[in-house]
C-alpha cells in the first residue's frame, strides 16, 4: 500500500508533456497596402416569383424561411377550365389531322371504280340516244315521225351527252385525287391548330409554379383562395449558395480595384473571415459621397452568411510598401481579434520554447501568406502555423518546422495573388 502511494505521488509530480507546434519564419516583402471598408451581405440572386397566367390559388406549398430546390413546386392554380379547353382543342386537332390524312391518301379505289362505272353507263345511254336520234331523223324526212317525237329525241340526246361529260369529269377527278392547294390548305389548318393546342398546353402547365433556382423564401405575396392576375407575385426567393458583399470604394482608390482581386471579408457576428473575389466594379459614383460601389463574391455553401449581415472588408489599394508577412495558417481569430502565436526561446533554466499569442492587424494577401501589422512580429521570428489554436497565453512548447508554401514575389506594380473564394482564416473558440 505504501509503495503504491509513493509511485502515485511520483506520477503526479511529473511535468505534463510539452505541446508540439509547427512553425515558420515571418518574412518581409514589398506588398500593396489595403483599405478598410464596411458593407452588407446581399443574395447572389433575388427574384419575385410571379405567375404567367391568371387564376385562383389552389395550393401554396411554402412558408417564409423555407428552402426550395430548383424545379420544386411552389404554388398551384385551379386548372379545371383550362384543362377542358385544352381537351376540346386537342380533339379538334385530331379531327383536322384525320381530314388531312384522308386528302393525302387520295381517292379510294372503290370510289374510282364507281366513277368509272357511272361513266360507262352514261356512254351506253348516250350511244342509245345517238341511234334513236338517227332513226327519228330518217322517219321525219319520210314524214312518219311527228315534230314532237323529233324534238323530244333531240332533248334526250343532249341530256345524255351532258351526263356523259359530267361522269367523265367525275372519273378523271377521282383518278387525279384532291388538288395540291386543298391539301396545302388542310396542312396549314393543322399547323395553326397545333400552335393553339401548344399555347393552351403551355398555359395549363403554368398553373403549376415552380422555383427557377434553389434558394430561400423570404416573403409570401399570395395565399390559398386568392386570385392572381397575369404577372402577379407569389413569393420572393433569394439564392444564398453564393452571396455578394457590397462595399463603397473612395474615388481615390477605385483605379486600384479590378475584377478578380482577392479580398478578405470579416463578419463580426460570426467571428469569422472569408476569402472572396471582386465580382463587379460598378463605374457609377455616388455624387454626394464620391464613392463607387463594388461587389465581392463569397462562397456560402455552408449557409452561415445571411442577407443583410454587416461586414468589414480589406480591399487591396494604395502604394506598395515593405511589410511583414506570415503564413495565413498562422492567423487565428478570437472575439473579432486576430492573433499570431510567436514562438521564442524560454528563460533559463527551462529547455523548452515559449509561445505567446500576439494581437495583430491584417493587411493584403501574398498568395498563401498575409501581411500582419504589429511591432512585436518582426521578419525572421518563428510563428506557429499548426497546433496553436489551444494557446491562450504564454505557454512552453516544443517547435518543429512546418510545411508552408513560399510567399509569391510582389513587385512594385503587381497586385496580390488571387486566393480561392470562400477560404476561411483559422478560427478558434475558447469554449471548445
Amino acid at each position: 500500500m505504501l509503495l503504491t502511494t509513493i509511485m502515485t505521488s511520483q506520477i503526479w509530480a511529473q511535468e505534463p508533456p510539452l505541446l508540439v507546434v509547427s512553425v515558420a519564419q515571418a518574412q518581409k516583402r514589398m506588398v500593396r497596402q489595403t483599405l478598410p471598408l464596411v458593407g452588407s451581405v446581399k443574395p447572389y440572386t433575388r427574384s419575385l416569383i410571379a405567375s404567367e397566367v391568371s387564376g385562383l390559388v389552389k395550393e401554396l406549398r411554402v412558408e417564409q424561411g423555407d428552402r426550395v430546390e430548383a424545379g420544386m413546386t411552389i404554388c398551384k392554380l385551379r386548372d379545371t377550365t383550362r384543362r377542358m379547353i385544352y381537351s376540346e382543342a386537342e380533339a379538334l386537332l385530331k379531327q383536322l389531322e384525320a381530314e388531312l390524312e384522308e386528302l393525302e391518301a387520295g381517292t379510294r379505289k372503290e370510289e374510282i371504280e364507281e366513277a368509272r362505272a357511272a361513266m360507262e353507263e352514261a356512254k351506253a345511254v348516250y350511244k342509245k340516244w345517238e341511234m334513236e336520234l338517227l332513226r327519228i331523223t330518217r322517219h321525219r324526212e319520210d314524214g312518219v315521225a311527228s315534230p314532237k317525237e323529233y324534238n323530244d329525241t333531240i332533248t334526250d340526246h343532249a341530256a345524255a351527252r351532258e351526263r356523259l361529260a359530267k361522269t367523265k369529269a367525275s372519273y378523271e377527278l377521282a383518278v387525279a385525287g384532291p388538288r395540291a392547294e386543298k391539301i396545302a390548305r388542310a396542312r396549314y389548318a393543322v399547323e395553326a391548330r397545333k400552335a393553339v393546342v401548344a399555347l393552351l398546353k403551355y398555359n395549363l402547365d403554368q398553373t403549376v409554379i415552380c422555383a427557377p433556382f434553389a434558394g430561400y423564401v423570404t416573403e409570401k405575396h399570395a395565399e390559398v383562395g386568392e386570385w392572381l392576375n397575369v404577372g402577379g407575385a407569389v413569393v420572393e426567393l433569394i439564392d444564398l449558395d453564393r452571396v455578394l458583399v457590397k462595399v463603397d470604394v473612395p474615388e481615390s482608390a477605385i483605379s486600384s480595384v479590378s475584377v478578380g482581386d482577392s479580398v478578405a471579408v470579416v463578419v463580426d457576428a460570426l467571428n469569422k473571415t472569408w476569402r472572396g473575389k471582386v465580382k463587379h466594379v460598378i463605374p457609377q459614383a455616388d455624387e454626394k459621397a464620391r464613392t463607387f460601389p463594388i461587389e465581392i463574391e463569397l462562397d456560402n455553401r455552408s449557409y452561415e452568411l445571411k442577407s443583410g449581415m454587416f461586414i468589414r472588408a480589406r480591399m487591396p489599394a494604395g502604394p506598395t510598401t515593405e511589410s511583414v508577412i506570415v503564413p495565413r495558417d498562422a492567423v487565428i481569430q478570437r472575439d473579432n481579434t486576430y492573433y499570431v502565436v510567436m514562438v521564442g526561446p524560454a528563460q533559463a533554466p527551462l529547455e523548452s520554447e515559449m509561445a505567446i499569442p500576439i494581437p495583430v492587424g491584417l493587411g493584403a494577401d501574398v498568395g498563401d501568406w498575409i501581411v500582419v501589422n504589429s511591432p512585436a512580429i518582426q521578419s525572421g521570428m518563428k510563428v506557429a502555423v499548426k497546433g496553436h489554436d489551444r494557446i491562450y497565453g504564454p505557454l512552453p512548447v516544443k517547435s518543429l518546422p512546418g510545411e508552408v508554401r513560399a510567399p509569391v514575389t510582389i513587385g512594385a506594380t503587381t497586385k496580390p495573388a488571387a486566393d480561392k473564394v470562400g477560404r476561411n482564416i483559422t478560427t478558434s473558440n475558447p469554449a471548445k
